[in-house]
């Protein structure tokens, strides 16, 4: 009994001392989620406001049809819409098209006093390509494209409109930030160059006027992003 009594202790003992030895369980570290970075693929549409400082320039004009003070300038506002596809390397590349629901005017004032010509934009679009590069929420960006616009301009001597469609290019520049899931803001600059048209407000007396303009706009944009 005694015998059987000592062997128990024994063991006891020995289980002690073995636990003691065993190395302490590792604390388990949490799973860190990944930060999800902002996809920019997808089509967008928005509505923009945009600054247009305009120079009317040309050729041929004589005497008291050339323009004293040849600009069109002023704000414009309407929407726009594109699409965009993002790829593995972050590089955006994307289509967009642009539609002004506003139109300019001005009152062209000749040499002259009373040879002033009403003018205004009847129609104006833009479309063109753009590529960027995405830094997650930013995309600073490049584009190109086409621009084109119905003049129509009223020589006040003699009541005489002529109306012209005048097609040319668009380069800029610019910045879109993402403020939420599908929301963005859009910082753009713009250089439109409208090619050149004939008007003659006087028989014999014809001029070529086209228009050259630096132009600053800021959108609200509404994308259907993953």
């Amino acid at each position: 009994m005694r015998l059987m009594t000592s062997l128990v202790a024994l063991l006891a003992l020995g289980s002690h001392a073995m636990a003691a030895d065993m190395p302490a369980k590792m604390p388990v570290k949490a799973v860190v989620q990944p930060v999800p970075v902002y996809n920019w693929t997808g089509f967008y549409g928005g509505v923009f406001a945009n600054y247009h400082a305009g120079k009317i320039d040309g050729n041929g004009c004589v005497g008291a049809t050339c323009p004293s003070d040849p600009k069109l300038k002023g704000w414009m506002a309407g929407i726009h819409a594109g699409y965009d596809y993002q790829f593995a390397n972050g590089v955006v590349a994307g289509l967009f098209a642009v539609l002004p629901l506003t139109r300019l005017s001005n009152t062209l004032s000749g040499t002259v006093p009373g040879f002033d010509a009403p003018t205004k934009t009847e129609f104006m679009m833009l479309g063109g390509a753009r590529v960027g590069y995405a830094w997650d929420r930013v995309l600073p960006y490049v584009f190109a494209g086409v621009a084109h616009a119905r003049v129509s301009s009223t020589f006040n001597f003699n009541n005489v409109t002529v109306t012209q469609n005048h097609t040319g290019y668009t380069l800029g520049a610019g910045l879109e930030y993402s403020i939420a899931p599908h929301i963005s803001l859009d910082f753009r600059y713009s250089y439109i160059d409208l090619g050149q048209k004939r008007y003659e407000f006087v028989a014999g007396f014809p001029a070529n006027w086209g228009e050259r303009s630096h132009n600053f706009s800021i959108a609200l944009n509404f994308r259907q992003n993953p």
